[in-house]
């Protein structure tokens, strides 16, 4: 399961490495309302949500917007690097831990729900949704004519998939 995690923001680094600040700090116009900088703060809003939960509530609204994770590839990755090493200290019995979770759910109107989860189901959350925002990375960098490696942005599913039809 940690390794898998570790894959994930390994990915992340990568994509960190394969960019300027320049194209980091870029809106790609008219295909995008925000930086490449705003995706990754996003990705790691999330991990730090759950990193810095305070008596078992993770709060996925709590945000960075316009922070230095947005314009600084350097401060991205040392979070990265932080949220790998918080990562490699958890536990088995650390993942079964029962969390509360609070997010928004509504586009409309101000909305918030509560659920139960636990912080192995909230890890693999947070993977897949940094995947999802890989995929958009991925889309912002060929845009501005950067080619990062064909497994950013791919989800562990379709990986198997492609890996099964190929030996085929």
């Amino acid at each position: 399961m940690i390794s898998s995690q570790l894959e994930i923001i390994e990915q992340g680094k990568q994509y960190l490495h394969s960019t300027s600040d320049l194209q980091y700090r870029e809106i790609v116009k008219p295909h995008f309302t925000s930086t490449p900088g705003a995706h990754v703060r996003h990705i790691l809003d999330h991990y730090y949500a759950l990193m810095n939960q305070q008596t078992g509530v993770i709060n996925y609204n709590i945000r960075q917007r316009f922070s230095s994770l947005e314009k600084s590839r350097f401060d991205a990755l040392q979070a990265f690097e932080k949220i790998a090493e918080w990562l490699a200290t958890l536990s088995t019995e650390d993942l079964q831990t029962k969390v509360s979770v609070i997010t928004e759910i509504s586009v409309s109107e101000q909305e918030n729900f509560t659920t139960e989860s636990t912080l192995e189901r909230e890890l693999i959350f947070v993977s897949s949704h940094a995947v999802h925002h890989y995929a958009i990375l991925k889309i912002i960098a060929s845009l501005q004519g950067v080619a990062l490696d064909a497994g950013l942005g791919l989800a562990p599913a379709t990986a198997t998939f492609e890996r099964n039809n190929m030996a085929s």
